[in-house]
């Protein structure tokens, strides 16, 4: 925007990935958050916002599936998530115009380039920034410092833990171990 300050330098280091990778200078941090974690119970009261178009509301919900269930997406964040669902959506629109219709047009000056090359081009630039940034891909997963398949309940120790009950001492095994 126009009264935006410059973005310089590399994005914050999200919380997730210092706890990751350790934090060397022992400083206290917490994940921001702004409105609470949305969980999957709250998914199925969660709606598309008013006014999205059908492929919209479609795109809605396959953006923000993964991101409940990841346990990443505040309520803050549903905004992008909208915005995110929009360029999807518009994407594919232009998307499917281009499969009809071809990728040129014939003009009163010759060939041209249709203008939905240009839209899809947009839309698609405007959804990659917003996935990054709501951790979506393997860019976005690995700022948030989670690999893809990578669980919130701790993965595969935490299915075992969760399947033999909290008693059960496990410990995970190395090559070095």
């Amino acid at each position: 925007m126009l009264g935006d300050p410059p973005l310089s330098g590399p994005p914050p280091k999200p919380v997730e990935l210092d706890r990751l990778q350790g934090n060397p200078s022992h400083r206290a941090r917490q994940p921001t958050i702004l409105g609470g974690r949305v969980s999957e119970s709250d998914l199925a009261a969660l709606q598309p916002p008013a006014g999205m178009s059908a492929a919209e509301r479609r795109a809605w919900r396959e953006v923000i599936g993964p991101l409940v269930a990841g346990g990443i997406l505040d309520r803050a964040d549903l905004s992008l998530v909208e915005l995110a669902a929009q360029a999807l959506a518009r994407a594919r629109a232009a998307r499917a115009l281009l499969n009809r219709e071809g990728m040129t047009h014939l003009t009163s000056q010759g060939l041209s380039m249709h203008p939905a090359v240009t839209i899809e081009k947009g839309a698609l630039a405007e959804y990659r920034q917003l996935a990054l940034q709501l951790g979506i891909g393997p860019s976005g997963r690995a700022r948030l410092g989670r690999p893809s398949g990578a669980r919130p309940d701790g993965g595969m120790e935490g299915e075992i833990r969760g399947r033999l009950g909290q008693a059960a001492r496990l410990r995970v095994v190395g090559d070095a171990d």
